[in-house]
């Protein structure tokens, strides 16, 4: 399974939200967030579904 975190990093973006928004919405710690990010670390299932979710983006458009 593959995450395309380019497709997370653009939906953030469209969204208006910083990784501090991000975080706060999603319960995720803003250093896990900015890994993910930047590659140094692959999500879990369940941090895609919460990103998924926030958003509002499907899981399929993520998971290659």
């Amino acid at each position: 399974m593959e995450i395309n975190i380019k497709k997370i990093v653009v939906a953030r973006i469209r969204a208006g939200l910083s990784l501090v928004e991000l975080a706060e919405k999603t319960g995720i710690n803003r250093i896990t967030l900015s890994k993910i990010e930047k590659g140094y670390q692959k999500p879990k299932i369940q941090t895609i579904n919460k990103l998924a979710s926030v958003l509002n983006i499907k899981l399929e458009d993520i998971i290659q």
